[in-house]
């Protein structure tokens, strides 16, 4: 009728016409309609005029549905929805509103509503019982809790999760919780099943964001083991009266950071706020939740655990830090400590590194290395001479007297300290991506022979550092040759 051509808008209405105009008939209608459905929306719409139009019908049809008995009015709403869901592909959108307002105000019927549910499928479970508890709690909260702990020793997940949804809504709209309603979520809070505690944790954070309820929130929100919704729960961090590490209690702050470490990926842009923040109040902790992840994954590797981001999407922790020296220096340290596979270590280490660094290798980093590498101890130079890689080809260009400087310390501990110190400096600008065309060099390669050339004018010839600005050279050299002279022409030496 609105968007069809003429002829199709008078079949509309003449269908329409022959359409009963039954209670049952409405329901149907605003049970799987919402208020802008089939409207012509234009600049010229009024939303809050179709939203009053809207819940006036549901009001107007509810009052009519009251003349039913509650088993009645129960099989109407039960047989509409079965039967819509075998006509129609998407859930009714109406439903929620409807049940809210057939069960307002009617404690008897709100009731019958739950323990029909209750016998339910899942789906009609998740359409139905939250509106109608929610009601119940508002009306008769003692035949509310009554019900509530009913449905609680059910054990059936998709009730539990409709019993937390229920007072979860009534967080949302301002309402205090009764203290039954906290006791079921308490209960709840450590649930085997993943969607019931997801449920919870959106509670305790919906509570989080009023100051009336902030506390309690909290305290919930602590409650639940959410290593496997580590995105639930860093939602409490996000947005407007998001939460404060400082907020929580030293205790409450551990257990979480327990959790976090065993949190299998950190990509979701929440997660990584989360750690930001944690790192501008309690630098400390936050470096400590680092380096226990690198080391959990150390001590047990697993394709689907990763203890860094592949990219800080947010604002990067420690960013600015006014105690970057010491907190180098802690990783430095790190580094140092004997373990089993000093490689597995390497991995996210010289990234972790790099992160408090802020990808530069300025003076600060430079002194925090050369205090390792100069030391004329072999152990601790070797150790930390990974975090060499990390600098880029800045450090080797622009710092020829630092590379100079760590290369005669390591040779005055060994020829093999030497070339690990000189191989991590190489990979800071041999390893990576390039990209070039088919048949012509990378411009990676040319740069660093140019480079190459350039700095080792300035050197010492046959110096330690002069052999490596060399072997900088050579490099570059057989990579550009392979460039050139490989046969791209593979079609024609196909056997077909």
């Amino acid at each position: 009728m609105t968007y069809g051509p003429a002829q199709a808008a008078v079949a509309a209405r003449e269908v329409l016409a022959a359409l009963p105009d039954s209670l049952s008939h409405r329901l149907a209608r605003l049970l799987y309609s919402d208020a802008h459905e089939w409207r012509m929306v234009d600049d010229d719409y009024d939303f809050e005029a179709a939203e009053k139009s809207w819940q006036n019908q549901i009001a107007v049809a509810a009052n009519q549905a009251s003349e039913w008995s509650d088993d009645t009015a129960w099989e109407a709403l039960r047989h509409l929805l079965e039967t819509g869901r075998q006509v129609f592909a998407e859930m009714p959108p109406g439903c929620g509103p409807l049940v809210s307002g057939m069960t307002s105000g009617r404690p008897g019927r709100a009731a019958a509503f739950i323990r029909g549910a209750q016998e339910a499928d899942d789906s009609i479970v998740d359409l139905v019982l939250t509106s109608a508890l929610r009601g119940l709690w508002e009306d008769a909260p003692l035949r509310a809790e009554r019900l509530t702990r009913d449905l609680l020793d059910t054990g059936r997940t998709a009730v539990i999760r409709a019993v937390i949804r229920a007072s979860a809504a009534r967080v949302a709209t301002g309402m205090g919780l009764h203290r039954q309603e906290l006791a079921a979520a308490g209960r709840m809070s450590g649930h085997a099943d993943r969607a019931v505690r997801a449920e919870v944790l959106r509670m305790a954070v919906a509570m989080t964001r009023c100051s009336r309820t902030r506390t309690t929130g909290i305290e919930l929100l602590c409650n639940v083991p959410f290593s496997d919704l580590t995105r639930e729960f860093c939602w409490a961090f996000f947005g407007p009266d998001s939460l404060t590490w400082s907020e929580l209690s030293p205790g409450c702050r551990a257990a979480c950071q327990t959790r976090l470490i065993t949190s299998r990926n950190w990509e979701d842009l929440r997660v990584q706020m989360a750690v930001a923040a944690l790192s501008e109040e309690f630098e400390d902790e936050a470096l400590q939740l680092l380096l226990k992840r690198q080391e959990a994954w150390e001590n047990a590797p697993a394709p689907d655990y990763e203890p860094l981001p592949y990219s800080w999407g947010a604002t990067a922790p420690f960013k600015g830090s006014p105690r970057r020296r010491e907190l180098l220096r802690t990783i430095a340290r790190w580094f140092e400590e004997p373990r089993e596979n000093p490689w597995h270590r390497e991995i996210y280490g010289v990234e972790l590194f790099k992160l408090i660094a802020g990808n530069v290798y300025d003076r600060v980093v430079r002194e925090v290395l050369l205090e390792p590498l100069t030391s004329l101890d072999p152990v601790r130079a070797a150790a930390v001479a990974p975090l060499l890689s990390g600098a880029h080809d800045t450090l080797l260009w622009e710092e020829p007297q630092f590379v100079a400087q760590v290369l005669r310390a390591a040779l005055k501990g060994s020829d093999d300290l030497y070339r690990r110190v000189g191989g991590r400096l190489m990979n800071s600008v041999t390893c990576g991506l390039k990209t070039s065309s088919p048949g012509e060099p990378f411009p990676k390669d040319l740069q660093v022979r140019e480079r190459a050339t350039q700095v080792r004018e300035t050197l010492p010839l046959g110096s330690p550092e002069d052999r490596l600005y060399a072997a900088l050279q050579d490099h570059a050299r057989s990579e550009i040759d392979m460039a050139l002279n490989e046969d791209w022409d593979l079609d024609s030496r196909r056997q077909w």
